[in-house]
């Protein structure tokens, strides 16, 4: 087997389709062909099918994936760790943030990446734990910033807890219920309820106007996105809730404003950074990391956000070396 093989492995998963893959990786059909059925006969077992548009991963073609992604991220951070210890500042570093992570952070942490490392990628995408959780795992990710549920540990990721989080109430700017100070004074709002959350907090938002006496919000939409969410708060008089960090962008500020009742508070996972546990960080990812983590733990400084007791597994130093 070589490492070209576990390339076109993931090339033809990626795409679909032997053509397609060639065609990604600048290569003929039947040199892919070749390729993938040359690493089935090593291995001794069927990694694609064929169906009518193209191909798709067996079961063990799935479990093959998992550990090719993995070795082809390790080689890519050998080339760059490399690189950078010669002097040469160069390739990726990667990382994902949750939405309100990403609005209230990614300013701060670019400026000040950008500014020393000017010729290497920076590769950022937004998304919450759990669909990133296997890319972090495979190294495709370096780290993770933003809210985590602890109840999602695992023994491979090192999950540092920078501060407590908090959701506020928000409606669109002058809104009839904008002088509201108590929950009571929402009861006949109807409300957006964002799925960005785990069940259980979305209970919770409910069990707040049950623990009030209330009936329980009445719901009129459920979205999966939070530009949804903001749109639809923007154009009518529903309200929702949302992470607090929403409220940093001066454009999403200029239309919509939040309700800051005082008789409950709306709690949310804490803000934490996760990333394997198992492997160092290449010299451009470490910085990274740093900027990122330095840049939560000013922004909860700023804030006032409270800082929370470190009960999960922090990240060993030693690592970072």
């Amino acid at each position: 087997m070589k490492l070209h093989h576990i390339r076109d492995v993931s090339a033809v998963a990626e795409t679909g389709s032997l053509r397609a893959a060639g065609r990604l990786l600048g290569i003929t059909q039947p040199a892919i062909s070749r390729s993938i059925r040359d690493i089935e006969n090593d291995l001794g077992a069927p990694l694609f099918e064929r169906h009518v548009n193209g191909v798709r991963l067996t079961p063990i073609g799935h479990a093959f994936l998992k550990r090719a992604e993995v070795i082809q991220s390790e080689m890519r951070r050998a080339r760059d760790e490399v690189d950078q210890l010669k002097g040469n500042f160069v390739g990726q570093a990667s990382m994902a943030m949750s939405p309100g992570a990403a609005i209230a952070l990614t300013s701060r942490i670019l400026r000040s990446f950008r500014r020393k490392y000017p010729k290497a990628l920076l590769r950022m995408r937004q998304d919450f734990f759990q669909p990133v959780e296997r890319s972090i795992k495979s190294g495709e990710i370096d780290f993770y910033l933003g809210a985590y549920d602890h109840e999602l540990s695992s023994t491979s990721l090192s999950v540092e807890r920078i501060a407590d989080n908090q959701r506020v109430i928000i409606a669109r700017a002058g809104h009839p219920l904008a002088n509201a100070r108590s929950i009571r004074e929402l009861r006949s709002a109807q409300w957006i309820r964002p799925s960005l959350a785990n069940r259980p907090d979305e209970t919770a938002f409910e069990e707040i106007f049950e623990r009030a006496g209330l009936p329980r919000p009445e719901i009129v939409l459920h979205t999966t996105s939070t530009v949804m969410t903001m749109l639809a708060i923007a154009d009518s008089d529903l309200l929702s809730f949302l992470p607090m960090q929403w409220l940093e962008s001066p454009l999403i500020k200029s239309f919509v404003q939040p309700i800051p009742v005082a008789d409950v508070t709306l709690a949310c996972p804490p803000l934490c950074i996760v990333r394997r546990s198992d492997l160092p960080l290449t010299p451009v990812a470490q910085h990274l990391y740093d900027l990122a983590r330095n840049a939560a733990m000013n922004y909860s400084m700023d804030r006032k956000v409270p800082m929370a007791p470190m009960t999960l597994p922090v990240p060993d130093p030693i690592l970072a070396e």
